[in-house]
């Protein structure tokens, strides 16, 4: 992902992404591929025709959420606190009366490991500058499954 090119003046703009053909042998990999250019971009052009697609990767496709709605689409947190390596949290705030986000927790090993924010944290210290007194709720998209508060 280009999350050095389209930061600019504390907010992120929309780009158009390259044209996607998504993995057909590695599930966790298509997941990424799908949620990475939904979440970043708001749109994609799959480059490949549906009608070569088998069932269930129409199905993954059609998971993704269209983001952005307003044309700022998610922030890196600690984008330069990052060194070479890319962020790892992203978020996306609704331009709403509520203060709803949406936060992506990006692995980008092969390995599990843990990856956390700080929420109360200021926006520009690499936090998500949430109150640290409410409680939010956490899902895990890909296997549709609440992790809890």
């Amino acid at each position: 992902m280009s999350s050095y090119q389209w930061y600019r003046h504390s907010t992120t703009k929309l780009l158009y992404p390259d044209v996607k053909v998504f993995s057909d042998t590695d599930m966790d990999l298509r997941h990424a591929e799908i949620t990475g250019t939904a979440f970043f971009f708001g749109k994609m052009t799959v480059g490949e025709s549906v009608t070569r697609m088998d069932d269930q990767k129409i199905r993954d496709i059609g998971k993704s959420v269209p983001f952005p709605i307003n044309g700022i689409t998610a922030r890196p947190v600690g984008l330069f606190q990052s060194g070479e390596d890319l962020p790892e949290v992203y978020d996306y705030k609704f331009d709403s009366e509520y203060d709803d986000h949406i936060v992506l927790f990006w692995n980008q090993t092969d390995k599990a490991k843990t990856i956390s924010a700080d929420l109360d944290e200021d926006t520009a210290f690499g936090g998500l500058n949430l109150d640290p007194d409410k409680e939010y709720e956490v899902w895990d998209f890909w296997n549709w499954e609440y992790i809890g508060k």
